[in-house]
């Protein structure tokens, strides 16, 4: 979600500036919202723990077919839902969007492990191997 898109949805809203990281975490929360039945199943905190501590050897997941996935300087924004974006996370957030894919190995860092976790109790992660 760039500045751009968040000063128009100011101007739109007609909103101060000083609601920018609230508008920009609606527009992010917004424009990743799935319908329903679209939107991929995700995992447990506890499942999502205990995949993340094997997945973290060094598997690259794809991002589901079915994930909407965006981030700003603030958050990272999955299937309308928003998760604080962490330090270093927005080089990892870049890469993941642009490739459509994650390399959990590249998540060793505490903060995006946890960044990792969320995003597969998210449902934006396929598990390779699983059906």
């Amino acid at each position: 979600i760039c500045a751009r898109a968040v000063e128009r949805a100011l101007r739109q809203l007609q909103r101060p500036a000083g609601d920018a990281a609230r508008v920009a975490a609606m527009l992010g929360r917004s424009v990743t919202e799935t319908k329903e039945w679209l939107t991929p199943e995700g995992f447990s905190e506890a499942d999502a723990g205990a995949l993340y501590a094997d997945l973290s050897r060094g598997v690259t997941c794809p991002v589901h077919g079915m994930a909407r996935v965006a981030f700003d300087e603030r958050n990272v924004y999955v299937n309308g839902r928003s998760y604080p974006l962490p330090p270093g996370g927005a080089a990892l957030m870049a890469t993941t969007c642009r490739e459509r894919r994650l390399d959990m190995s590249a998540c060793r860092d505490e903060h995006l492990a946890r960044l990792a976790t969320w995003l597969l109790e998210a449902g934006t992660l396929e598990i390779p191997g699983s059906p």
